[in-house]
Order: C-alpha cells, then structure tokens, then sequence
C-alpha cells in the first residue's frame, strides 16, 4: 500500500516514487575495474582505484613509466590507461625449481 499525496502545513501534493533497487554500474568489460561512465580520473583517485599510494603513481608519472594524459599541467587517466597499468603489473606463474637429490643442495 503506498500513499499517493503528503500532507504539510494544510497542501497536500503527490509523493515521488522511490526506485526500489539501485542498479549496479556496469562495467565496460567482463574483467574491467573501472566502471562504465567514468569519464577522465585525477592521481587521487586513479590511486584509489589501483590501490597504490598517490606519491607512487605520482612518481611513475613523473618518470613516464605509466600511460597518461597531460591537459596542461593537469594530469588525467582515461579507462584504458587504467586497464594498461594492470595489464603491465600482470605475473606470470612460474613454477618452483626442481631439485635432483630432494635435499636442496648442490653438489659442489
């Protein structure tokens, strides 16, 4: 049951409905982790969303060691710049060296 019109001070005017469910943003792809709509983010943020101290980003962009974009002396990174310094931080697997005794020790 919901009420259609609010009482106050004598006036009654008709309520707004409330969504009942807010819906998730979406992402821009299956494994993205910015979200879609995110227009340009400053090192503040970029940082939180890499969760990595600003100072360091903020050194990687100094030494040109990460894709960005300067708008004057603004700098700003775009999703993909984004998704390009996770991609660039990915390590493989590699797997335990095998030892030939079961000791650990070389035979020298």
């Amino acid at each position: 049951m919901t009420r259609t019109t609010e009482r106050r001070r004598g006036v009654a005017k008709p309520l707004q409905p409330t969504p009942k469910t807010v819906p998730a943003i979406p992402a821009t792809s299956a494994h993205s982790i910015v979200p879609a709509g995110t227009g340009l983010l400053d090192i503040p943020a970029a940082a939180q969303l890499l969760n990595i101290p600003e100072g360091a980003l903020r050194k990687s962009v100094s030494a040109r060691r990460v894709p960005h974009t300067r708008l004057g002396k603004h700098v700003r990174f775009a999703p993909h710049h984004i998704e390009a310094i996770v991609a660039a931080g990915e390590q493989e697997i590699v797997a335990p060296p095998r030892t030939s005794s079961g000791t650990g020790r070389s035979r020298l």
